[in-house]
Parts: C-alpha cells; sequence; structure tokens
C-alpha cells in the first residue's frame, strides 16, 4: 500500500491484538472507549464495542510507535455541546499516555457528525 502513497495505520481494540501486532514495525493507533459519553447521540452501549477502556489504556505496557488515539464519539449527535465534554477528556488522556508513550502524536475522533438520516436538520452550517 505505501507504493500506492498510503499511510495505513492498524488501531488495535483490545490487549489480543496488541500482543498480535508486537512485531509489527509500523506505527500503531489504539481505540478507547472513554467514560464520558455525548448524551444525545445515537449511543447503544449493549451493542456498540469501541476499544479499551480509559483504565486498560493507561495499564498497557509501552507500545513503540504507538502514533494515535482514536475514539468513536457516537452518531447523531445533534447538539453542539454534546462534542465539548468527550473532546475534553479525549485530551487529557491523550496528554496522560503521551507520558509514557513519547511517539504519540495524534487524536482521531469518530463518529458524531450531525448530518440527519430524516429531513431534520440538527443545527445550522454556521453552528
Amino acid at each position: 500500500m505505501w507504493k500506492l502513497g498510503w499511510n495505513i495505520t492498524p488501531i488495535f481494540n483490545d490487549e489480543a491484538e496488541v500482543k498480535l501486532f508486537q512485531d509489527f514495525e509500523g506505527e500503531v493507533g489504539l481505540r478507547i472507549d472513554l467514560t464520558v459519553k455525548n448524551k444525545t447521540g445515537d449511543w447503544q452501549k449493549k451493542h456498540n464495542f469501541y476499544g479499551l477502556s480509559e483504565q486498560r489504556a493507561l495499564a498497557l505496557p509501552k507500545i513503540p510507535k504507538l502514533v494515535m488515539v482514536h475514539y468513536h464519539l457516537s452518531s447523531q449527535v445533534d447538539r453542539l455541546d454534546s462534542f465539548f465534554e468527550p473532546v475534553e477528556r479525549a485530551v487529557e488522556l491523550f496528554a496522560e499516555l503521551k507520558l509514557k508513550h513519547e511517539s504519540l502524536r495524534a487524536v482521531n475522533i469518530g463518529g458524531g457528525a450531525g448530518l440527519p438520516y430524516t429531513k431534520i436538520p440538527f443545527y445550522s452550517t454556521e453552528e
């Protein structure tokens, strides 16, 4: 894939995947299931699994070439203020992880965009 100019970063969901990739020489990421969730999105915890808990992520040994932490906000977030608390927690957690994993350099936020499944707009383009 690198011949095509693509830069693909595998993202770990759990400790088993970390072990599977222990000899992988490329850059990797870590998906984290934040304790802070937005209040207005479509989040069904019993069906959705998005990575390691914050505690498990912080307890991992140093991962060579860990460059990214990723979290999934949810989907169908219909209020702007629902973005702020999870984003703040993601940045705090990034700072905590950076103390152990010096190579860490990015936070990837997935999901959440207020693109309605219906014709009812959530908020204006300006917002």
